[in-house]
């Protein structure tokens, strides 16, 4: 038995001895001759039908390249913010009465059938101009004082010249000695006396004139008006009831809080000469949340006076032209609108792109697949910039004329040869598996 089994397991001899034991075995017994006949043909079959895998490949994955866009670029850090108006007024009365008049327009319009349509909210029917008049209060009782004033200083007035000629007439006499000082003393007196009640009479005609003025209220500043909060007929108290605001509208702020590391990075560049000495008038973009790119641009125009110790920020400001649109239908920035504000931070460079799709990334460490001559994949460790639209800056790892691998990334490794496919790097879009962006373990690079 140990012979025998030596004999089945030995490679080379396998087939000659298992036959020589069984045709001993038939001889012996007629049935286990049937038997071994049957097995011996059926292992024989199942040894020629098992198919070889030597020599046999697996074809190459299919992956998506692109080469690097190179140009000109510039680094960009992005802040949000707020849109806030250069102006603000809170209209209140500056005398108290009735609510006589409402001099702008808020009904809204209505169609031809007579439906009433929701207005534009940036229409121009709702801008004002400054001096306009927007309210009347009754004004009948400041028109009485008025007339009151007017009488004191008619009464004052005529004292006031009879006063002047007493005290002409003895002035006189004291000259020529005919008047005693006594009474001249009481000529002086008295033309005092009848001076300084002209001038209360029309400081009183004065005050009751701006009186009057005041129960008209203009607009003291362009810009769009919110709703009256005061309909005709009601009372207004002076200085307290709040009628409407006004905002200006052109230009118009945006505020925002620069982080310590991006002020750091500027002050650096003004000690290098390459800003002015200060930030105001530096160039700032600034996009809507509907927007993709930064189409209004203006300049910083205030810069705080310190950084916040407890968010490690500074408040800076932006300013902004808002003209009216093409088609005269009002101004595309309102006050208290959330904003995207982008300034740069860096001198033009020429600038290696890649999608961002084409990243992978591994424990903070970041990489892309190349593609040799031979369309091998090798392992290459990248460091990242800015993001520049929807491509991202290379600061190194890339010359620009690599084939980078855009998709396809979880189904290669280094040193696989693929059958790669050429594409745009700005329109590389996912493909099957999902690519880039997620954080996924790398593998090994092989030895380049």
């Amino acid at each position: 038995m140990p012979q025998m089994a030596f004999s089945i397991f030995s490679r080379g001899s396998l087939r000659m001895s298992f036959v020589s034991i069984g045709a001993d075995m038939a001889r012996r017994s007629p049935g286990f001759g049937f038997c071994f006949l049957l097995i011996t043909c059926v292992t024989s079959g199942c040894r020629n039908a098992i198919p070889s895998d030597r020599g046999a490949t697996a074809p190459p994955v299919k992956v998506e390249f692109a080469t690097p866009i190179v140009r000109k670029v510039t680094d960009f850090a992005e802040f949000t913010g707020q849109t806030v108006a250069t102006d603000s007024v809170d209209i209140r009365a500056r005398v108290t009465g009735f609510l006589d008049k409402v001099h702008f327009d808020q009904t809204p319009p209505q169609g031809s059938d007579g439906v009433v349509v929701t207005p534009d909210p940036t229409s121009v029917t709702r801008e004002v101009r400054q001096g306009e008049l927007l309210y009347e209060i009754d004004n009948r009782e400041y028109l009485a004082a008025l007339s009151a004033a007017q009488a004191e200083v008619a009464a004052s007035e005529a004292a006031q010249k009879k006063a002047d000629g007493d005290f002409n007439r003895q002035k006189a006499l004291k000259d020529r000695g005919a008047a005693s000082a006594e009474e001249y003393d009481r000529a002086i007196a008295a033309k005092a006396e009848a001076d300084a009640q002209y001038l209360s009479a029309k400081s009183h005609e004065k005050q009751a004139l701006l009186n009057l003025e005041f129960t008209q209220i203009t607009a003291p500043i362009p810009g769009r008006i919110s709703r009256s909060r005061v309909t005709v007929g009601n009372l207004v108290s002076a200085d307290s009831t709040l009628l409407t605001t006004i905002v200006s509208v052109d230009p118009i702020y945006a505020e925002f809080d620069l982080d310590e590391r991006t002020l750091l990075n500027l002050m650096q560049r003004i000690r290098e000469g390459k800003l002015s000495d200060t930030l105001e008038r530096y160039p700032v973009a600034l996009s809507l949340a509907n927007e993709t790119d930064f189409p209004h641009q203006g300049v910083l125009s205030f810069v705080d006076n310190r950084v916040d110790p407890g968010t490690g920020t500074l408040r800076v400001r932006g300013v902004f032209s808002n003209p009216r649109s093409l088609d005269d239908r009002g101004r595309l920035l309102i006050p208290g609108m959330f904003a995207r504000i982008r300034i740069p931070v860096s001198e033009p460079y020429d600038g290696v792109l890649i999608n961002e799709r084409a990243v992978g990334r591994d424990q903070g460490q970041t990489y892309v697949f190349v593609l040799d001559d031979q369309n091998e994949v090798v392992y290459r460790a990248i460091e990242l910039g800015l993001p520049q639209g929807n491509l991202r800056a290379v600061k190194a790892g890339l010359k620009g004329t690599e084939r980078v691998v855009v998709n396809g990334l979880q189904r290669i490794r280094p040193g696989a040869r693929v059958d790669p496919q050429e594409v745009l790097m700005e329109s590389a879009v996912v493909g099957q598996g999902g690519e880039g962006g997620p954080e996924k373990p790398a593998p090994s690079p092989s030895p380049q």
